[in-house]
């Protein structure tokens, strides 16, 4: 009888999808939040206050603590994890965001191992649907460099 246990097929934009949570978060204006895994100590990590939705798939350890603070603030969250959603344990910090709906656990791959191409795949989704950017820290060379070029 949990809504945020359940799991929803769709589409959005030509792609398939399963998520838990609030698809509807899907059409409003979204910030896509990357970050590499090594940033500099001085890093600001901070995210900008903004009513938008932020998507990410909050995977590397600086994502990790911005999506804290962004649970922390009640922000609206899309979380594009890098394995599947069937049997994932659900962090208890997530709960409040997926039963106040404003939060979605959405899986797009069908690579559900959680290696160096579903990361790109799940990276190339949230720059390709974001609205806005925020890309606290991408390492020279590095594969969100990479990315970030090809737009």
């Amino acid at each position: 009888m949990n809504p945020w246990k359940l799991i929803v097929a769709g589409s959005f934009d030509g792609n398939s999808f399963r998520c838990i949570g609030n698809p509807s978060l899907l059409n409003l204006p979204k910030v896509g939040v990357l970050c590499s895994r090594r940033v500099p100590v001085r890093t600001d990590l901070n995210p900008p206050e903004c009513d938008d939705v932020f998507i990410s798939g909050f995977h590397s350890p600086p994502e990790r603590a911005i999506l804290s603070v962004l649970l922390e603030r009640k922000a609206r969250v899309i979380c594009c994890p890098a394995w599947g959603i069937d049997l994932m344990r659900i962090p208890k910090e997530w709960l409040p965001g997926l039963e106040e709906n404003r939060m979605m656990i959405m899986q797009i791959s069908s690579d559900l191992a959680g290696n160096l191409a579903s990361a790109e795949e799940r990276n190339r989704f949230v720059l390709k649907h974001a609205d806005n950017i925020w890309l606290p820290y991408v390492t020279p060379g590095g594969m969100l460099e990479r990315l970030v070029k090809s737009l």
